[in-house]
């Protein structure tokens, strides 16, 4: 079974709470990887974290909400991998709830089982 994959970083600047949002189509080759058609989206957060930090999906690019797994907010821990539930989604943004104390980069991966 082949696979595509693509990467992004989202990043949650300095003094800010809000992240970069990423798009449905993104990557070297958009056509290929899109969220919500995807078999694994992972999320590597930075070592240190001011607030806590959660994913906001919107089903239109303008009006976000909070994911959620089993009624949970999904939430990415300072220094971890975390495998996003399947979802569905035009866009995605990370959102801390304190302004971080720095730039925090976050490394966002796609991949999709092509079969």
């Amino acid at each position: 079974m082949a696979a595509h994959q693509a990467t992004a970083t989202l990043r949650i600047a300095d003094s800010e709470t809000d992240g970069a949002k990423l798009s449905t189509f993104w990557g070297p080759n958009p056509a290929k990887v899109a969220l919500g058609y995807s078999a694994s989206v992972t999320v590597q957060a930075p070592d240190t974290l001011t607030g806590t930090v959660t994913v906001l999906t919107s089903a239109d690019g303008v009006a976000f909400a909070t994911l959620q797994q089993n009624g949970t907010d999904v939430e990415i821990p300072a220094g971890k991998t975390t495998v996003l539930p399947p979802f569905t989604a035009h866009d995605m943004m990370l959102v801390s709830d304190a302004a971080e104390a720095a730039d925090r980069d976050f490394f966002v991966t796609i991949q999709e089982d092509m079969s």
